[in-house]
């Protein structure tokens, strides 16, 4: 937006009230700029080609740089809100319009017979002399598309074996996003000359996620499956990753459930995720989750794994003892 204009016209519509008014007499109000001046103008009696009948409102635009774009927007107290628009075309220096009908004179109901009108415009360049709008980025989507490309013509010059498939990839890529991909591919490791390189304790799904984010760095869309996030905070730890594994903890702490809290907390502890851990321990206090939760097999998993977990579960719920016997 360029510029803008708001004012108020106010006259009394009773009769003989507006007579010095003549009709298409204006009363106006203007900003000018170096570029751009528009003017409303409102006639009591509305403009000369009109009978009289009713209150015209009227937008005028003068440019000095040949195009724009103008809207009008109007409120009587006694009516509802309206609107209107024009465009000054390219190659004139100013423009107008006219709302020869915007208020009947004898609809104004109010007491004393006046009326308010609450006007505004704005002013905006068109055309060639707009502003060269920037576009949102999207090189994660052109990146993203040589995931899909035929490994034969998409340039990949590394492969990972995963869990029986294979998974085509570029080394300056990974290198650029992983510290760690980048001290076994491009330095003095063995993967660094290896074409074909082999990822254990990771499943097919969870590393296609991380490949991914790797080169759009967005989340696949609509994931939502629990031991495909964990198993992506898992990899984001492991690769030094710390975006993609705030992430997966944002969406894992948005979506516990009494079977997915005992798993979550697992793997928060393995990965040293105090918040989701937190959110975890919150959630196990919640009435009834614990007595759910201590059914499921990850509850079982927790237990054998982190058995000092009870313990901080009863500090927890010594501060939150208002919610009632959990075990």
């Amino acid at each position: 937006m360029l510029d803008s204009i708001f004012t108020e016209f106010r006259f009394d519509c009773t009769a003989g009230a507006t007579k010095n008014i003549h009709n298409g007499r204006p009363v106006s109000k203007e900003i000018a700029t170096a570029d751009y001046t528009p003017r409303i103008e409102c006639c009591p009696h509305g403009h000369a080609d009109g009978t009289g009948e009713y209150v015209s409102l009227s937008l005028h635009l003068t440019s000095r740089r040949k195009l724009a774009y103008a809207a009008l927007a109007a409120f009587a107290l006694s009516a509802g809100p309206r609107s209107m628009e024009f465009h000054l075309s390219s190659g004139a220096d100013a423009a107008s319009a006219v709302w020869h009908s915007f208020l009947r004179r004898s609809d104004v109901k109010s007491r004393d017979g006046t009326v308010t009108l609450v006007c505004g415009a704005i002013v905006l360049r068109a055309g060639a002399d707009a502003d060269a709008g920037v576009p949102a980025s999207d090189i994660g989507e052109h990146l993203g598309r040589l995931l899909d490309i035929d490994n034969n013509n998409n340039g990949s010059n590394v492969s990972f074996l995963v869990g029986g498939e294979t998974f085509h990839a570029h080394r300056a890529v990974l290198a650029a996003r992983s510290p760690v991909f980048k001290a076994s591919l491009l330095g003095g490791m063995a993967e660094s000359t290896m074409p074909c390189i082999t990822i254990k304790e990771i499943s097919p799904a969870v590393f296609a996620a991380l490949l991914r984010f790797i080169y759009t760095d967005a989340l696949p869309p609509g994931i939502g499956d629990h031991e495909l996030l964990r198993g992506l905070l898992a990899a984001a730890d492991r690769y030094a990753m710390g975006r993609l594994k705030a992430m997966c903890v944002q969406e894992l702490c948005g979506s516990l459930s009494t079977a997915t809290v005992a798993d979550t907390l697992v793997i928060a502890e393995l990965h040293h995720c105090q918040e989701l851990k937190a959110r975890c321990l919150e959630f196990f206090l919640v009435e009834g989750n614990f007595m759910e939760a201590a059914l499921t097999d990850g509850y079982v998993r927790l237990m054998q794994e982190f058995p000092g977990i009870m313990d901080e579960l009863r500090e927890y719920k010594a501060e939150y003892d208002s919610i009632g016997p959990l075990f």
